[in-house]
């Protein structure tokens, strides 16, 4: 397209030609912005158009359609691939467009937006912009730890927990809440992964909210939150400035609590072992839980193939022997995500055949619901390695996965390289959803990475990408996305962007409200200068809700407050009865529980003879009143049955 708009002899039906030989590349673009059935129509308009010889006189509907081609263009376009010829004639089209009554007043705004951005930009050698990030965190419940930590075991087997553990968790959550961070240490195989687990279980029941990531990042959170590695033996807490313990584990777990180890895990192989074994089996550990795991794999495989097979003396005769017993086409096969630093892989990476099947189900952990392997441990990971470096075209497995997020997420964190590889190849894919998925997992563990890529894109086509980014669910991508769209706006002097910055750093914080990380959020809503009172009370909102996840509630209420009667003058009927509800939580918050009882009743009173438009608000207002009288509301279960929504019925207790 841009070398058409460099053209001397350009004519608008070029726009046709162009867009009908890279079809293929918008359809889907033009089908989410014009529905499928208008967008057929679009295609057999712009193939007659783009076949017309000589003098080209569009009509004002085929105006219509060749401004929107030339707006897919400028979704798209990369500064470094046009030049001020370009820029001037994007400004002639624009101006001809709006003469002819073309464009919505809104478009007129997008034009001149794009076209003063690309100005201003090559004016002042900006072409290209670097910098763009989102944080490197990503808040996660006590369930999502299989897949975020790589430690999927407690998904097959219940975890052993005595005197040696209790141990180990007492002394890391002393830790945490003395503000310092804890890092286990200890050979391989002593079970620190296993241990991390347990300690980031009872951190969450303890209240703290956990979040995977940079530990750098845990700098800026506040309050009761702790960062882990994925995959590694650190946490730290919100705050943290650098301070560790180091909790040694070797030798920590009790030989009654390895016995136990070997029960379980014997139980869940299928291997029948008797008392005088199991206890064998934890005496010849020496405090290792891997070497039980690697023994139990062995004489699982031996009764896979029929042979009775004694039990190893020690973790090297243990990883020899079950390097020995597995065929070589498996040894093969593993040998690729073995060369990961992950323990979990996405399962296409691996595609054994039926000969092959039972063996690798001995010695992995296959989590179907998340197309995930995982290695049993570190040390049979280590089994099966015999390259240093990560194979090539690791990233297309990801892409082949039926969890692209999580797929990613392990490939990423098992070759780090991996991360451009994965972004290129799903840039390449927008707005396919699984390209956002993909995407969320390098936004969060290698941030900065799709940035560069879209190093010269223009403010207009990250927001664009940042609106599919949301749609899909990846709001990290959205917030990278978005931050470095504020980015190249505040480097421009341009008065006529000011409002569109301003815009877009509300966006911003927006999102970082809905990551849980409200200390972001005021940061960047702390930078604006709102233009107007509609601006202002996006602010009041943002900072209300911001400051209930903090828990700091008196500045909570006074924004919400502020927020309301805005709110209550333009008629904003969900914000504010939205805003009255957490105006509830606030009082809850503050002890005041009492007057959050009557704003609640009076809110779910309103909202019962409200319109069904309502319901989700009617719901999360009902709940919060279940929560603070004990007894259901029947005037809420008629009220959403009646609106058809019966799962929230259900949820609310009213079939209980």
């Amino acid at each position: 397209m841009a070398d058409r708009l460099r053209s001397g002899d350009f004519s608008l039906c070029d726009v046709a030609s162009c867009a009908q030989s890279h079809w293929s590349e918008i359809e889907e673009v033009i089908s989410s912005v014009a529905g499928e059935e208008e967008s057929e129509r679009i295609r057999e308009r712009i193939r007659v158009l783009a076949e017309v010889k000589g003098r080209c006189s569009p009509d004002s509907e085929d105006l219509s359609i060749l401004s929107l081609m030339v707006e897919t263009f400028l979704g798209g376009l990369g500064l470094s691939s046009i030049d001020r010829d370009v820029a001037a004639r994007l400004e002639e089209l624009s101006s001809y467009f709006a003469e002819n009554n073309v464009l919505t007043e809104g478009r007129a705004r997008l034009w001149r937006r794009v076209v003063t951005e690309v100005k201003e930009r090559l004016s002042k050698g900006l072409a290209v912009f670097d910098g763009g990030g989102a944080a490197p965190l990503l808040a996660v419940e006590a369930d999502d730890l299989p897949w975020a930590l790589g430690y999927v075991w407690p998904l097959f087997v219940e975890q052993v927990r005595g005197k040696g553990v209790d141990s180990v968790v007492n002394e890391a959550l002393s830790a945490i809440h003395a503000g310092r961070g804890v890092e286990l240490a200890g050979p391989p195989g002593t079970g620190k992964l296993a241990l991390m687990y347990q300690i980031l279980v009872d951190l969450s029941k303890d209240g703290f909210a956990l979040y995977a990531g940079q530990l750098d990042a845990a700098g800026v959170l506040h309050g009761k939150k702790v960062v882990f590695t994925p995959g590694g033996y650190t946490v730290v807490p919100a705050g943290w400035s650098g301070g560790v313990t180091r909790v040694d584990v070797e030798g920590r777990l009790t030989l009654g609590e390895l016995e136990e180890v070997a029960r379980r895990l014997a139980s869940w192989d299928g291997v029948s072992l008797s008392d005088r074994d199991l206890s064998e089996l934890a005496r010849l550990s020496m405090g290792r839980p891997a070497f039980v795991e690697l023994a139990l794999a062995y004489v699982s495989l031996c009764r896979l193939k029929g042979l009775s097979c004694e039990l190893p003396r020690s973790i090297e005769e243990a990883k020899a022997k079950l390097r020995e017993i597995t065929p070589r086409e498996v040894l093969d096969k593993l040998a690729i995500p073995a060369s990961l630093g992950f323990r979990c892989f996405p399962s296409p990476l691996i595609e054994p055949d039926e000969s092959e099947e039972a063996f690798v189900d001995r010695l992995l952990l296959r989590y179907d619901a998340l197309s995930l392997y995982s290695w049993r441990s570190g040390v049979s990971r280590e089994v099966f390695r015999r390259i240093a470096l990560s194979p090539p075209n690791v990233h297309e497995s990801v892409f082949a996965s039926e969890s692209p997020f999580h797929a990613a997420w392990s490939t990423v964190m098992g070759a780090k390289g991996a991360a451009r590889y994965i972004a290129l190849t799903a840039l390449d894919m927008v707005p396919d959803e699984a390209s956002f998925q993909a995407l969320e997992a390098v936004a969060v563990l290698s941030p900065g990475t799709l940035s560069k890529l879209l190093k010269d894109a223009t403010a207009f086509r990250l927001e664009v990408l940042a609106r599919f980014a949301e749609s899909a669910g990846s709001l990290a991508v959205a917030e990278e996305l978005v931050s470095k769209a504020v980015g190249i706006l505040s480097s421009l002097e341009a008065e006529e962007l000011r409002g569109e910055r301003e815009a877009l750093s509300l966006k911003l914080a927006e999102l970082q409200v809905s990551r849980l990380l409200p200390e972001l959020a005021l940061k960047t809503l702390s930078g604006i200068k709102p233009l107007d009172e509609e601006a202002e009370y996006s602010i009041a909102r943002l900072q209300g809700i911001a400051y209930l996840n903090l828990g700091q509630y008196d500045e909570a209420e006074k924004s919400i407050l502020e927020a309301m009667k805005y709110a209550s003058s333009k008629g904003l009927k969900q914000d504010h009865y939205y805003l009255r509800i957490l105006l509830a939580d606030a009082m809850v918050g503050k002890g005041r529980i009492d007057a959050a009882r009557e704003k609640l009743d009076e809110v779910v009173k309103e909202l019962t003879r409200e319109d069904c438009g309502l319901a989700g608000l009617l719901y999360e207002a009902a709940i919060r009143q279940k929560q603070l009288k004990g007894k259901l509301n029947y005037a809420v279960c008629a009220a959403l049955t009646r609106c058809g929504y019966p799962d929230l019925a259900g949820a609310y207790g009213c079939f209980s």
